[in-house]
């Protein structure tokens, strides 16, 4: 959508709220911010979108690039104008939404149609993308032979996980990777659950050492799970290196809110992965003060081969504000899976 005038001010009042109403996050391309060129982002963001909403009025030109760009990656697509001469050529033969701002209850009725449509989308999203995903289904093979050839790949990593919990069940996660590559390219996979309904959103990932960016390509392999690869490019091979990860996970534990328990796997062992060791650190889940997190308990279960070993307690602390869990292996360790299991109203 433009950024300017009147449609500007619809964003606000009408998209956005229309958006969150149907349990989905809105985003546009003026939320950025970080040194990237923005199209790079724009684009990134076009490809990780469950949904794009265009309002094609003023045939804006940049508009009507990234709906293209919508388009050729089969994105599920709600477009919306004020009028017919809006429309090019090309595309006036789809499904378009006109909204008449004359009219007395425009913005209900406009709101409506964009929450209906998110709503149908969820049902059949094939009804609302323009080609039949032939362009993804190549680039899922060309993804086929990427993996095929990082499996060939050795390397020592081992995860600390850092998660801060808020009172809805909402998550800031930071993950910290220590990795030790024996190949000068390499190709991480991190692989999250998602709540249903629910959002991961990687806010940045950076080389700890030196600041810069760590690349990275996000795949929903289906509605449950999101499949994030980094790749990762070493001076030399041998060569230790560190990087975090920074994200958000909407109802991550909201079993714990709404059920009074909930259990956390973190499992990076994988067969796509077969020459990758992997490792775990410290891990630390902090929640909010209150009476309610007070009287919860908390203890993890250790993975050292095939199955999990008898649960342990999670060491807790408290300071004013905050409630933590933590674990912190041995250094001797091999720990190859975790399962952290919290429970409310409980006390010792």
């Amino acid at each position: 959508m433009p950024f300017s005038g009147n449609i500007d001010s619809y964003y606000e009042k009408i998209y956005a709220k229309s958006i969150q109403k149907s349990g989905l996050v809105p985003l546009r391309a003026d939320e950025y911010f970080g040194a990237r060129p923005i199209m790079s982002d724009v684009v990134k963001s076009i490809y990780e979108s469950s949904i794009i909403l265009a309002d094609l009025t003023n045939r804006n030109a940049n508009v009507n690039y990234e709906l293209g760009i919508a388009h050729a990656l089969g994105k599920p697509t709600i477009m919306i104008a004020q009028k017919k001469e809006d429309i090019p050529f090309d595309y006036q033969h789809i499904r378009i939404h006109f909204y008449d701002t004359s009219e007395v209850d425009w913005q209900e009725k406009l709101s409506s149609y964009i929450s209906n449509s998110i709503e149908a989308i969820k049902l059949k999203p094939s009804d609302f993308a323009l080609f039949d995903s032939e362009i993804i289904k190549e680039h899922k093979k060309a993804l086929s032979v990427i993996r095929s050839i990082f499996t060939r790949q050795k390397a020592t990593i081992q995860l600390s996980y850092n998660c801060t919990i808020d009172s809805y069940g909402n998550c800031n996660m930071e993950i910290s990777c220590n990795i030790q590559c024996i190949s000068n390219l390499s190709l991480i996979k991190w692989r999250s659950f998602i709540p249903d309904p629910g959002e991961i959103i990687i806010k940045e990932a950076i080389d700890y050492y030196n600041g810069k960016k760590v690349d990275y390509i996000v795949f929903s392999e289906d509605s449950t799970s999101k499949d994030v690869y980094f790749i990762l490019e070493n001076k030399s091979p041998n060569m230790q290196f560190k990087f975090i990860i920074k994200a958000y996970l909407d109802n991550y534990i909201k079993e714990l809110i709404h059920n009074g328990f909930a259990d956390i796997h973190h499992n990076n062992s994988s067969k796509e992965n077969l020459n990758i060791e992997y490792n775990y650190g410290r891990i630390v889940y902090k929640f909010p003060n209150t009476e309610m997190f007070r009287k919860m308990n908390g203890d993890i279960s250790l993975r050292y081969s095939k199955e999990f070993k008898e649960a342990i307690p999670l060491e807790k602390n408290q300071t004013d504000d905050l409630i933590c869990f933590s674990y912190t292996p041995k250094d001797s360790e091999k720990v190859y899976g975790t399962k952290l299991s919290f429970r409310l109203n409980e006390t010792k």
